[in-house]
């Protein structure tokens, strides 16, 4: 597969996406877990995991700001940001 692009490959920020992946998954998997110990139906469990990821899909931008204290500007306000992106 060839790579038309001026950026180079940086492979130690595909490990930590994967990882993050990874671990984000792993949280999922052991709070499922504990719930299922505990003796949660386990169609309730399906369900509140499927709410918390349609949530997470949805507001994750809104969430990242948020956390960050990011704010949205125009092209007029940071045209040089804007090429970069």
């Amino acid at each position: 597969m060839s790579r038309n692009t001026k950026f180079q490959v940086d492979h130690g920020l595909t490990a930590r996406m994967v990882t993050t992946m990874f671990l984000l998954g792993l949280v999922y998997a052991v709070a499922v877990a504990a719930a299922l110990v505990a003796g949660a139906q386990i169609m309730l469990v399906v369900v509140i995991a499927a709410v918390f990821l349609v949530v997470q899909f949805f507001f994750s931008d809104r969430i990242a700001l948020w956390s960050m204290k990011g704010e949205i500007v125009s092209p007029a306000q940071a045209p040089q940001l804007h090429a970069i992106v």
